[in-house]
This record gives structure tokens, sequence and C-alpha cells, in this order.
């Protein structure tokens, strides 16, 4: 057994491991170590220090075990804790110790005080993730000083404070960051188009408020854009059209207003999901919105669009599977005998201003689990094949 190198024995609860630490403390050339829902006894947790040969240890959802001091697992590079027991309230001050950690989260603890800059300070912290600590206090201001080499940040619902730091645009070295949940006011910055390598942008159920900053159309790596659930106000910018890699962009239930800048979303060909729904957009849907072919889901509900609308106008969209045009002013037709090249599998026409028979159209899409139809004027009878949609 000395020459195992990996071992996950997670969510075996009843595992037998009761009787002895001396498992563990022979497995000598491990290097990953998976522990998950597995009832262990304190002497077994604080065997995992003698294995001196550790770089990756998992460790979640262990209740009654008392986390001990792991701080002599130098050569550890990868630590994720998930709903372990703490033995104090406090930060684990000793993964400061862990000098070549790479990669390192925590999720769901009920700790009360500070993340010391000690631990952002660790020379080579690339990956840091806080999600579900709501007592635990991070500042970004001392983030942005002490690692502002991180690739990726994640703290979501916890205590980062309440405005993002003009100086968030100095770390340049971001790919993914998100920080939804978190009760973030304030504006977003022009420095934030200092972060070219920025793939994902996920800023959502924040208090961010005011207009998008014309410098984030100079973050041409993005893919994924999530400012969903803030405040943000202003027209749609016309520099989306700048973000040629994105595919999520995600703008919903915020106060966006004018008209929806069909121009510079068509020159988005990888766009798959777009959802700006629930804002204060006007205007119409021209024709063409069917430049996007690569959209799988669209929504524009709950907003203040107007004028007809054909559903042919989506003919391009063989790969659209999500599609939501309700409460808005428009008027939604279907031609009679057409016949769409897309599977819809959810489909929400609620108050459209749809008259005539019930759309024949839908008898093709066999795939379809969610339709609304809702609070329009069709008339005659509903059809017998509608029952066969399993």
């Amino acid at each position: 057994m000395s020459r195992l190198t990996f071992l996950d024995i997670s969510y075996n609860y009843d595992l037998e491991t009761r009787q002895s630490s001396s498992w563990i403390r022979n497995l000598r050339g491990l290097e990953h170590l998976r522990l998950a829902e597995v009832n262990l006894t304190r002497d077994v947790v604080e065997s995992v220090v003698s294995l001196p040969n550790l770089t990756s240890l998992v460790m979640s959802d262990m209740p009654g075990t008392p986390l001990s001091p792991l701080g002599n697992l130098t050569s550890l590079s990868h630590l994720e804790l998930f709903g372990t027991y703490f033995t104090q309230q406090s930060f684990p001050i000793w993964i400061s110790n862990l000098t070549s950690l790479v990669s390192l989260y925590l999720t769901k603890y009920n700790i009360s005080s500070s993340m010391p800059s000690a631990v952002l300070s660790l020379p080579h912290l690339r990956n840091l993730e806080l999600f579900g600590n709501p007592s635990l206090k991070v500042n970004l201001s001392s983030i942005v000083q002490h690692a502002s080499q991180l690739s990726s940040l994640s703290i979501v619902h916890s205590d980062v404070g309440r405005m993002i730091p003009n100086s968030t645009g100095n770390m340049s070295s971001l790919t993914t960051s998100a920080l939804y949940d978190n009760n973030i006011q304030g504006r977003l910055l022009d420095s934030m188009g200092n972060m070219s390598l920025l793939t994902t942008l996920a800023l959502s159920d924040n208090n961010i408020e005011g207009s998008l900053p014309d410098s984030m159309g100079n973050m041409f790596s993005l893919t994924s854009l999530d400012l969903s659930y803030n405040a943000i106000q202003g027209n749609l910018p016309n520099f989306i059209g700048n973000l040629s890699q994105l595919e999520y962009l995600r703008l919903s239930r915020n106060s966006l207003r004018g008209n929806i800048p069909l121009s510079s979303l068509g020159g988005l060909p990888k766009l798959s999901y777009l959802s700006i729904g629930s804002n204060q957009l006007n205007g119409s849907l021209p024709s063409t919105f069917g430049n996007l072919s690569s959209l799988i889901k669209l929504d524009v509900s709950n907003n203040s669009l107007s004028g007809t609308f054909l559903l042919s106008q989506l003919e391009n969209f063989t790969k659209i599977r999500d599609l939501s045009l309700s409460d808005n002013f428009l008027r939604v037709k279907v031609e009679d005998f057409w016949i769409p090249k897309f599977q819809l599998q959810a489909l929400y026409l609620s108050s459209c201003n749809m008259d005539g028979d019930f759309p024949s159209f839908l008898s093709t899409q066999y795939n379809i689990d969610e339709l609304d139809l809702s609070n329009n004027s069709l008339g005659g009878n509903i059809p017998d094949w509608l029952w066969g949609l399993t």
C-alpha cells in the first residue's frame, strides 16, 4: 500500500475506519487524498499531516470530525475544505504555512473572522474560491493588494465589503471572476477594461448600479458575462459587439432601457445564451435577429418591446431550445403551415397578442416540456395532437 498515490474513499459514511489510524500513516507515497462524507475519528484526520508527499487534499462533509492544523503539509498544492467542522471559529491561520498552495477552496464554513493577508500572500496561490461563508470577511482591496497574481477568483455569498475597489483593474492575470450574491454596491469601474485575459465575469445578485463602462469593450477574451439581478441602468451598449468570443450573456433583472442593439449583437457568432428579460427595453425585434444562428436560449420577456414579430424570423435558429417573448407589447404571429427547423424544449408566449387558431407548428415540437400561451386571444378548438406531446 505504500506505493498508492491516489485514494478516494468518499461517500462511505459507514466505512469502518475507527480501529486504528496506522493504515493512513503507512501510505507514505500518497499524493492525492479525497475524504467526503466519511465518519472518521480525530486520530485518523490528524494522521493526514504525516503524509510527506501529499499534494492534493479534499475533505468535505465530515460531521463531528474536528479539523486539525495541516500546516506541515508544505507540498500541498490543492486544498479543498467543504463543510468540515473547524475546532474554532476563527480563520485557520495554518493555511498560510502551505507555501506550495496553488488552489484553495473553502465552502460553507461558520467562520466569523477576517481572512488573513498572509494567506493571500502565498507565493504560488492562483485559484481562490470562497463559497457560502456569509460571516467570513474578505476585503477585495486586500485581495488586489496581496493576491494580484490570481488567475481565478470566486467569492459567493460572503462578506466582501460593499464597494468594488478602484484597483480591481490591476488584477490583469484574472481569467475567471465570480463575485455574485455578495451585496456589492456601487458602479462598475473603467479600470475593468484592463482585465483583457478575463474569460468569465459573474457579478449577478448584487446591487451594482450605473451604466456599463465603455472600457468593457476591451475585454476581448470574455466568453461568459453575467450581470443579472442588479440595478444597472442606461442603454445596452454597442461595445458588446466587440466581444466576439462571447457565448453566454445574461443581463436580465436590471433597469436597462432603449432599443436592443441588434446590429452589435449580430456580430457575436458564438453567442448561444442571451437573456435580457425583465428590463425596460423598447423598440421592435427586426429580422436581423436571425443572424444569431448559434442561440440555444433567447429571453427578451417582461420588457416594453412592440411591433409585429413573425416567428418565422427565427428560421435560422436551428439550435434554439428555449424561447421567451412573454409580457411585452409585441404581437406575435405564426404563419399557417410553417414548420420550423428547430426543436424547442420551452416556449413562453404569454401576453403576446396572439389570435387565430391554436398554432399548428407546435405539432412538430416533439421535445417541448414547458409551454405558456396564456393571456392571448386564441380561438377554435384545442387540437387533439396537443395531448400527444408527451
